[in-house]
Parts: C-alpha cells; structure tokens; sequence
C-alpha cells in the first residue's frame, strides 16, 4: 500500500458506469453529497491525486452525515473517481458498490452498520469503471434507503475487483482518485470522512491510518475520496412488527417490516442468516406460550403453534418477500409467528429464529 502519490492536473468527464446520464442528478428535488472540494461538474482542468497503493479486494469509502431534521433517503446514484496518472483516458478496471446504513467510531476506527446494498451480491454483476472520470452508476430502479441507524449516516463504498493496470506490488497508475493536488505538508484529508479497507487491517480513517506503522497521510495518501451521491426523501421509516424474542439455536433472523399494517399498508418479509439453501418452516398462532421443543433443542413462542408454509431460502441463508403481509381488515388482531430452519451445524439439525408479535391494525 505504501507508494508515494503522483500528482496530475487534467480534464474530467462524467461517465455512466450503467444507465446514469452524465449530471450531477438526475432530478433537481434530489440531495447531492460530496466531501471532495472538486467542481461538482469539473469543465477544466484540476489537481487530483491517483491512489497508486490500493489493491485488489481492497476499497475506497466516503462518509455521509444527514443534516439535522433530515429524514431517511433513498439513494439514486453513486459515483466515483477513476483516473490514471497520465491523464490519459482508455484505463478500465472492475468494481463493486457497497452501501453501508450508518457508521460508529471506535477511537479512531470506523465501525460500518448494516450493508443494505452490494451490487454484486444483489444483482448478481460488477460495474466496469474508465478513466479519466467521475464514473456513475444509477440506483433509481433499486430501493436502496439510508438514514434509519441511530448515526444518521451513510458509507458509500466502491471496491476494487479487478485492476489490470499494475500490481499490488508495484502499484496502479490507474485507481481511485482523491480530490488533492499539492505535494507535502499538510495532510489534507478531512478526518471520519474518507475511509480505506486495507487488507489484514479491515476499515480505516484515511486521515489516520497506517501500514507497519507508517503513516498514509500526506505522502501516501491525501485528500478526500471523490465519491459522491444523489438522494431523495424516502418518507416516514418502515414499521416493523414487535421482536419478541426467542432466537435459537442459530442466528436466523425474521423481520417483518413496511406499511403499518392497516387496511392498505402491507409489509414486506425477510428472514436472514441462514444456512445457504435451508428449508424454512413458518409456524404461527394467536397466542403466546413458549415451550421447548426436544426436537430442535429450541424454545417455540407461537402456541398452539399451527404450520403456515414452507419456503426454501436462497444461496445467501436469505428469502426476502415484497408485500407478503396484508394490512388488516379493520378490527385489531395480533398474531404470532416464527421459522425453524433446517441448519447442519446444530445438534438436532434445525434452528430457530426469533418470534415475531404481529399487529394487524
């Protein structure tokens, strides 16, 4: 990771990495974030630093922080900086988007919340990025919302899959490119604001992070990470039914979040780490009465508990289903359910997830 920065001054485009067309955003209503002191759309040409030192699997990330009274935000595109110390266009390299839901400091760590968007696990492909520009990549299609973790911010992540302009040992002439332009004292990079994943280390603050104890910043590493964003309101947060417990053995978790389950307002159903491709059977039941099952070696909340299905999750341990819970019929009804998995690395070779109280309103 340790290689001096080269300094380039050079002309930007804005280049779509998939459907997004070449503007800041793509509505005027949108937000727009960004921690680079870049031109939001640069015509001329300006001083960028090539990050020669990160590798494969590794990943640039930049911090987001809502404004006070702002509420969750749906993500419409994303972008980055991708750049070859020449200048020179015509440099490709295969990336990955990954949007992380918050994120907690721990001293001078970065603690990233929940992953709620990988573009490679989700849509099963990779983004191709090009020099010398701020590639963007458009996420209207997906319902990808930020702003829920108690933070009140967001990570937005690219990693390097496949560099074919160098080696990790060498360095890349073309990589991610942060927004400084000088050489030298001071190190500019704004702290908690600029992240690098660096291998065997895992999250770090650009702004202070080290290898074998030398410093990245100002000579290795300066500025901040041209990464950008566009969001839009995404409206009130999701309700999501009462936890009541009762997990195990396992990790299984089931949720079941969305509308508040009026007439009208279904909500949608997750369950996630399972084991890839586990059987899952929903049990259900008016009423709540915990009893230990012999069978599985877990305790049962829903009780007399009747079988309600059984569906397979798939090779990620999860099953995710749009709208699987209508709003009620207008009388209130709470109903109980839970899943028990077949899980191989249990004794009795089922887990159980956590009980959900559902309130039908």
């Amino acid at each position: 990771m340790l290689r001096p920065l080269p300094f380039v001054s050079l002309a930007f485009a804005l280049v779509a990495a998939s459907a997004a067309t070449a503007q800041v955003c793509s509505s005027a209503t949108d937000s727009f974030w960004k921690n680079d002191t870049l031109p939001n759309v640069p015509g001329s040409p300006v001083g960028v630093s090539i990050i020669q030192g990160l590798c494969e699997n590794e990943a640039a990330g930049a911090v987001f922080s809502l404004g006070t009274g702002q509420g969750p935000q749906k993500l419409t595109k994303a972008a980055v900086g991708f750049g070859h110390a020449s200048g020179s266009g015509g440099f490709n390299a295969v990336v990955n988007l990954e949007i992380y839901d918050g994120v907690a400091w721990n001293g001078q760590v970065p603690v990233l919340g929940p992953k709620v968007f990988d573009f490679a696990v989700d849509l099963a492909a990779n983004i191709q990025v090009s020099s010398h520009a701020i590639n963007e990549v458009d996420l209207t299609p997906y319902d990808i919302v930020v702003g829920n973790d108690p933070s009140k911010s967001f990570v937005i992540a690219w990693r390097m899959l496949i560099n074919p302009n160098g080696a990790c040992a060498t360095g890349f002439p073309a990589n991610f490119f942060t927004d400084n332009g000088s050489v030298g004292f001071p190190c500019d990079t704004v702290p908690q604001k600029s992240l690098i994943d660096i291998t065997g280390q895992g999250w770090r603050d650009a702004a202070f992070a080290t290898v074998s104890g030398v410093p990245l910043c100002p000579f290795f590493f300066d500025g901040n990470w041209v990464i950008r964003a566009c969001t839009t309101d995404a409206g009130p947060p999701p309700t999501c039914q009462f936890n009541v417990g009762l997990q195990g053995p396992g990790t299984v978790d089931l949720t079941i979040c969305g509308g508040d389950l009026a007439p009208g307002n279904p909500a949608d159903l997750r369950v996630e780490n399972a084991e890839a491709n586990a059987q899952l059977f929903f049990f259900g039941s008016l009423t709540l009465n915990p009893f230990f099952l012999f069978d599985t070696f877990g305790v049962m909340g829903p009780n007399p508990p009747k079988f309600l299905a059984v569906l397979p999750a798939d090779g990620n341990g999860e099953l995710f289903i749009q709208n699987a819970v209508p709003g009620g019929n207008g009388f209130p009804l709470s109903y109980y359910v839970q899943v028990v998995t077949t899980d191989s690395a249990q004794i009795q070779g089922y887990g159980h997830s956590n009980t959900l109280r559902i309130d039908f309103q």
